[in-house]
This record gives structure tokens, C-alpha cells and sequence, in this order.
């Protein structure tokens, strides 16, 4: 299924399922979150943007011990919040499960 903003992207999904959900001028936030999933199905800690200038004390007082959370100015992920996942989150994780390097 071609992506709604390029016809060189691709999408996986279920046969005549919606992929995206968009409006124009919307007053909503958007709220980006990262799945690491290995091929036996297990997950790392996760990673969730908020579209935030200043991340809120109720949300990092409910943030599951061990995921990532970031903002940014549209709550989309951008290689800066990225790299902050690979770094302060991916790794430890990696290191805590004796997980050998490299991975892919």
C-alpha cells in the first residue's frame, strides 16, 4: 500500500485495513511510539514522544520502569530522539540481558 505522503514508501498491513488516520488542521497532539521486537517475539523497553516544549511530571511519574520517553516539537521521532532511545535506553537494555553486540 503506498504511503499517503509518497509513492516510493511502502506500508505493511492487512489487506483492505486503514494504515492511517490523518486530518488537516487538527487540534490534536501527535504521539509517536517505537517498538524494538526481536524474531522470537520478545520486546525491548519501548520509546514514546509527546509533542511537548516541557515533558509533564504526571507523565514521567507513569512511564513503565525502563521505557523511553522524549519530546519533541511535533511529537514525531527525529534521528536526535532516535540516537537518545539507542544510547540511554537500547544499550542498557542489551548490556542488563547479556544480549551479545552486534545486533541489527
Amino acid at each position: 500500500m503506498p504511503s499517503p505522503k509518497s509513492n516510493r514508501t511502502l506500508v505493511l498491513a492487512e489487506k483492505g485495513q486503514h494504515v492511517y488516520d490523518t486530518s488537516k488542521n487538527s487540534d490534536k497532539e501527535n504521539i509517536t511510539t517505537l517498538f524494538t521486537v526481536n524474531a522470537a517475539g520478545e520486546y525491548a523497553p519501548l520509546l514514546t514522544i509527546f509533542k511537548y516544549k516541557r515533558m509533564s511530571t504526571e507523565v514521567l511519574d507513569n512511564v513503565p520502569n525502563g521505557w523511553g520517553v522524549g519530546k519533541t516539537d511535533k511529537g514525531w521521532m527525529t534521528g536526535e530522539s532516535f540516537y537518545e532511545y539507542v544510547a540511554n535506553v537500547f544499550i542498557p537494555y542489551l548490556k542488563e540481558k547479556e544480549i551479545e553486540l552486534p545486533v541489527i
